[in-house]
């Protein structure tokens, strides 16, 4: 086990694990069953920043902005975006953002404001898009095909002026999920 402090002054566990000799549940038996491999499920927390000079060459109302590729067999459980600095600069207005596991996707993160700074989105329902919601309740919802890499991609849409208008602007980007052993 290791520790760490991050630059934003937390604390950071990493490579924690804890295994026993005897694993939980007994392994099947019979003619045609066969156990491939028992091991530990990992929780992973992935953040990124996005910067307004992403877009610098940006001549377009909207851009992609690839957020991270996840490994094979990793369940997205939760993302959550904070704009520490609002995206503003020219004739730009007004900025949205979505996130999703396509270009222009809202699978992750419904349609939220990036013009306004100090705002939080992703803890809670509301703000949360159908990839990762139930009928009731924000939980882990295997709705993109988690046995294969996702792409998950933010889309910064302006409505009065290219992106590239843009002067200012900030925001994080965590992307919390599973991993799962060997898929």
């Amino acid at each position: 086990m290791s520790l760490r402090i991050d630059g934003d002054s937390r604390t950071v566990v990493t490579d924690l694990r804890q295994e026993s000799a005897a694993k939980v549940g007994t392994a099947p038996t019979g003619t045609g069953v066969t156990v491939i491999e028992s091991g530990v499920l990992t929780h992973m927390c992935h953040k990124v920043r996005v910067n307004y000079t992403a877009f610098a060459s940006t001549a377009a109302l909207t851009g992609d902005v690839t957020l991270w590729t996840t490994p094979a067999g990793f369940i997205v459980e939760r993302v959550l975006a904070k704009v520490n600095t609002a995206f503003t600069g020219g004739a730009i207005s007004d900025c949205d953002v979505t996130v999703g596991n396509s270009a222009g996707g809202a699978q992750y993160l419904l349609t939220f404001d990036v013009d306004t700074a100090a705002l939080l989105v992703g803890d809670v329902v509301a703000e949360i898009g159908a990839g990762l919601v139930d009928s009731t309740r924000a939980d882990t919802a295997v709705t993109s095909n988690a046995f294969v890499a996702t792409t998950i991609q933010a889309r910064f849409t302006s409505v009065t002026a290219n992106l590239n208008a843009l002067t200012a602007g900030q925001m994080d980007v965590w992307i919390i999920g599973k991993q799962l052993p060997s898929v």
